[in-house]
């Protein structure tokens, strides 16, 4: 979106546009299109050494020529502003400076991270570091990393090279555009001779015919680093210096940005009693007594069922409690409630309890933070310090200079400061942090900017939507019309996805097969680095799709299904494999065993479990889809049962659309003349970038009428939205990519957005900056959920005809967030009410038949665990009894030095065999001042296992569960052990000593 094209100019970009009416569709996708055209360009990870070049090539040089003038000025202002600093920078030959860690500043660990510091409107760095200069004997120069608070800061050191980076790039920017506009008017071409060979007598050190990376950033840098037509920066930089960074804003417009109601009562004391009849007002806070505020509830079975107010903590906190004889709860397990100070919360009668009240937070945080606006309209700058030690030179260490000069919060702010521009979305009211803008920020950022406007002669009008409401009745009129015409329903009930079971022969047959893929050299799950967890976990999601396709072979009433997975790739592989294990030379040796390995005995012959033949169209077998198969299920030869099943990602359907649509639509043509069922599988991605998944089939006029599929299968959760660089999302967190610029430029920005939206915290941040240890951050992100699992439920209600009602699978997983969506509470607000109720309007049909299925699922499950739930029996205070003499008072002393010798003798004693007791497994152990069995046995019969086969109990509010419910503590039973296993040497040495291998929980018969 970033490239020179408008109206066939090759200097007008997107975003240089100004007075024009945009629409932008998909707009979800954006955020992510618009990041990759940013960071897409050539990068310099070693601004260093590209400014020292240029500074050493022109310092001290006088010239007449104005363009080589400017070179030696800005050589000069570069050289004046290093001694400011206390450096004779550059000093002969660049390459020969080097960073070092000679003072052992930093000392080496597994990695070679050493340290970092990021800048993005507000600053996480490892350590303070500083630098000195020195010159070593040899001719070696460096800058040795310090920390001397007397010597000159590393972050002042680089922001001036940046800066300095920044103008060179500038400098052979114009230079190039002057050469140019000078070409095109004279014909001649010496301006370019000039140009070229000025850059290689800069940049080319070895005066070869290679290029180097830095003539490459000049030449092909990306525009996003351009000075654009209409200036993107001083359109941002009206924001900045106009933006309200703190709490210093009006009560009026707090009330007027939030639409609360103009009925209004303000108390300024620190008692007040609510009346009843303050339903639908606004009862404002403006005592500023240090201590919070003690408002008063009236009696919830007074009020009528619709009763709701909101209340405004405008100077200082409040504190709701219930009148003394009255009892009831606020938001759940909570007898009272405390809002800070500027929040806004709307109070109302709860909907399910009559004696209770809920509090729904409308705004929870007044305050804007400066970083929000200086992170999305500058970007950021991050420097890796890197160990680069080596034989010659054992305290060499690399700065790797990572940036992003605007964000794509920035760029629609460009663009909607100048255009009138409607995104078109379905999910974009739904807040979050991928595949999403943030548009709290922009919304503000386009006030100011409006303000602005209308006092300058310019007056360009903003207009300002920051919600939804407007499209509303539209979109409510539109499903209307829709539902009437699809009568969609959902079909029974919501389905868990389910792996393989191995109970029946064919199943662990097959398998068996699939995990012999894990070794025996194919390792399709990681080769033996890779963990053996991490293995079982792939291997069972490659499972769930060869479940999927029983079920829908043996027991499914529909005869068109979609699958989205997050296991693509590994799939697909096997698919390929055993379509071609015959006749290949290619695939892995290991591999010709599998179909054998998958044989068992059915009717009295030997066959195998599956059976996977590649379809082509024609003779020729390159054309065509090259994913597509005929899939046969074995087991009952009477009863044969075979699928087509088509592999397209979201690069694949450009395939299929542009070339192919017609081969496409031919596989469910002859699906419904075999009396086949089709199969497609894809990725996330087809559904939030915007794939429209839809075949056509021949009526009984031979005309091609577009069809929906009748069945949506959601495999897994999306669990890649940190991604290391892979081509495909169902892998985990190894190495391999970690040193692509692009990769990492991407998750920084992510991660800084998280930290500044309050999802992760500052250490959370800094230890993913420190480490680039993607498959953490997957596991901490979670919140785009909800929005991608509209979209692909959207992926099957495309077409305005009458349709079957639907079958429809989902992940365990996503089962229970999406319980934990309709019945949650975060910083006050219930989840559900912003995203389900209050979207009434623009949920599909079907969607509401799930969410309106899962949660009656839900609460029969709760029902259901309420009336089995075994009591922990008082395990927590007894635990603290036993322990907190030993943790809080004993150990402390003996670190303290403050105990005798005898008494020191006795706690090491004992601390060793309390190690040495849980580790044997000997919970009937009395020690002398520990009692095991008072602390560790607990016996149930609800020891269940998960989707991996992990031994699992569930635990909520002191007690055991059967069944999981949303926010219950999952406690498994094995984890401590897995580490174990996972290492030959702690394994040996375990058995040696007599130690457990595995947990000894007992079971309950």
């Amino acid at each position: 979106m970033g490239f020179p094209f408008f109206d066939g100019k090759n200097d007008l970009s997107l975003y240089d546009l100004k007075g024009y009416v945009i629409f932008l569709d998909e707009f979800d996708y954006l955020p992510t299109a618009m990041l990759d055209n940013i960071i897409e360009g050539r990068k310099n990870i070693r601004p260093v050494n590209f400014v020292s070049l240029f500074c050493e090539h022109f310092a001290g040089k006088n010239n007449a020529h104005e363009v080589m003038q400017k070179a030696i000025d800005i050589a000069g202002e570069f050289e004046s502003d290093m001694m400011k600093l206390g450096f004779s920078f550059p000093r002969g030959n660049t390459e020969k400076y080097k960073f070092s860690n000679a003072d052992g500043l930093f000392r080496r660990a597994d990695d070679s991270n050493f340290g970092y510091i990021f800048d993005g409107g507000y600053t996480v760095s490892s350590g303070v570091f500083y630098l000195r200069d020195e010159v070593v004997s040899d001719g070696e120069k460096s800058f040795v990393f310090t920390d001397n608070d007397s010597d000159a800061s590393f972050l002042s050191f680089y922001d001036m090279v940046k800066s300095f980076e920044n103008k060179i790039f500038n400098f052979f920017n114009n230079l190039r555009n002057k050469v140019l506009k000078e070409e095109k008017k004279s014909g001649k071409t010496e301006g370019a001779s000039f140009y070229d060979t000025l850059v290689r007598d800069v940049y080319n050190e070895n005066n070869d015919v290679s290029t180097t990376e830095y003539q490459k950033f000049i030449e092909y840098n990306h525009p996003a680093n351009r000075l654009a037509k209409v200036s993107i920066r001083k359109l941002l930089d009206i924001v900045k210096h106009d933006y309200i960074p703190n709490a210093k804003k009006s009560k009026e417009s707090v009330i007027s940005e939030l639409s609360l109601p103009e009925s209004q009562v303000e108390f300024d004391k620190d008692y007040v009693e609510f009346s009843p009849d303050l339903k639908g007002s606004l009862l404002i806070n403006e005592s500023a007594v240090k201590r919070a505020a003690k408002w008063i509830l009236p009696n919830p079975n007074d009020l009528a069922p619709d009763w709701e107010t909101y209340v405004f903590a405008y100077r200082g906190e409040i504190r709701l409690h219930f009148a003394a004889g009255i009892s009831g709860i606020i938001n759940k397990r909570l007898s009272s409630y405390v809002l800070k100070k500027c929040t806004v919360i709307k109070l109302r009668k709860s909907l399910s309890r009559e004696s209770d009240f809920e509090a729904l937070s409308r705004y929870p945080n007044i305050r804007q933070l400066d970083c929000d606006d200086r992170f999305y309209s500058e970007g950021y700058n991050y420097n890796q310090i890197r160990d680069a030690s080596n034989f010659h030179n054992p305290h060499l260490v690399y700065i790797n200079n990572y940036n992003m000069p605007i964000t794509p919060e920035g760029r629609l702010f460009a663009l909607t400061a100048r255009n009138l521009v409607f995104g078109l979305t379905a999910t974009g009211d739904i807040e979050r942090h991928f595949g999403s803008f943030a548009l709290r920020w922009h919304s503000h950022a386009l006030k100011i900017f409006q303000k602005a406007q209308e006092e300058s002669a310019d007056g360009f009008k903003v207009y300002i939507d920051p919600g939804f409401e407007a499209d509303d009745k539209m979109i409510a009129a539109m499903l209307e019309q829709k539902k009437a015409l699809r009568k969609t329903k959902l079909l029974g009930s919501v389905r868990d996805a389910e792996p393989l079971n191995g109970k029946d022969e064919w199943s662990g047959k097959l398998l068996k097969g699939l995990d012999y893929l894990g070794a025996n050299g194919v390792y399709l799950y990681g080769d033996e680095d890779v963990k053996e967890g991490t293995k079982k976990r792939r291997l069972n999601r490659v499972s769930r799709h060869f479940e999927i396709l029983r079920w829908i072979l043996e027991e499914s009433q529909r005869e068109t299904h979609l699958v989205f997975t997050d296991t693509f790739s590994l799939t697909l592989k096997i698919f390929k494999w055993f379509s071609q294990v015959s006749q290949s030379d290619d695939l892995p040796h290991g591999f010709f065993e599998f179909p054998q390995f998958m044989k068992f005995r059915c009717a009295g012959e030997v066959v195998s479990a599956i059976e996977i033949e590649r379809v082509v169209q024609g003779e020729d077998g390159d054309k065509g889809i090259p994913t597509v198969f005929s899939f046969t299920l074995n087991r009952d030869l009477n009863q044969q049962k075979r699928c087509y099943v088509i592999f397209a990602n979201a690069n694949t359907w450009d395939n299929i659309y542009d070339n192919n649509k017609q081969f496409y639509n031919q596989i469910f043509d002859k699906g419904a003349e075999e009396n086949r069922r089709v199969v497609v599988m894809t990725q996330h991605a087809s559904a939030s970038n915007g794939v429209n998944l839809q075949f056509a089939v021949k009526t009984g006029d031979n005309k091609p009428v577009e069809k929906d599929f009748e069945g949506i299968h959601i495999l897994d959760p999306q669990y890649y939205y940190f991604s290391d660089g892979r081509k495909d999302d169902d892998t985990d967190d190894e190495d391999d990519h970690r040193d692509d610029s692009a990769v990492k430029e991407k998750a920084i920005y992510l991660a800084s957005k998280l930290k500044i939206n309050g999802v992760i915290t500052t250490a959370q941040l800094k230890d993913f900056i420190g480490r680039f240890h993607f498959g953490d951050m997957n596991r901490l992100y979670r919140c785009d959920l909800f929005a991608l699992f509209s979209q692909e439920i959207g992926r099957v209600e495309r077409t305005r005809r009458e349709a079957r009602s639907t079958e429809v699978t989902i992940n365990p997983e996503i089962r229970d967030v999406i319980e934990l969506i309709l019945d949650d509470e975060i910083n006050g607000m219930v989840i559900g009410e912003v995203i389900y109720r209050q979207r009434q309007n623009r949920i599909s049909t079907l969607l509401n038949d799930i969410l309106k299925d899962l949660d009656k699922s839900a609460n029969k499950t709760r029902r259901y665990n309420n009336r089995r739930r075994e009591p922990l029996r008082g395990i927590s205070a007894r635990y603290l009894k036993e322990m907190d003499v030993i943790i809080n008072n004993r150990l402390p002393a003996l670190r303290a030095g403050s105990l005798s010798e005898e008494n020191a003798t006795k706690v090491r004693k004992l601390w060793a065999d309390i190690r040495t007791a849980a580790l044997k497994g000997e919970y009937e152990a009395q020690l002398d001042g520990f009692d095991f069995r008072h602390l560790c046995r607990v016996e149930t019969k609800y020891i269940t296992y998960d989707e991996n086969d992990r031994e699992v109990v569930y635990i909520k509010d002191d007690s055991i569960i059967p069944k999981p419910e949303p926010k219950c503590k999952r406690y498994y039973l094995n984890s401590v052990y897995e580490v174990v296993q996972e290492n030959t040497v702690i394994i040996n040495s375990f058995i040696r000593k007599g130690f457990q291998l595995t947990n000894s929980w007992l079971k309950k018969a």
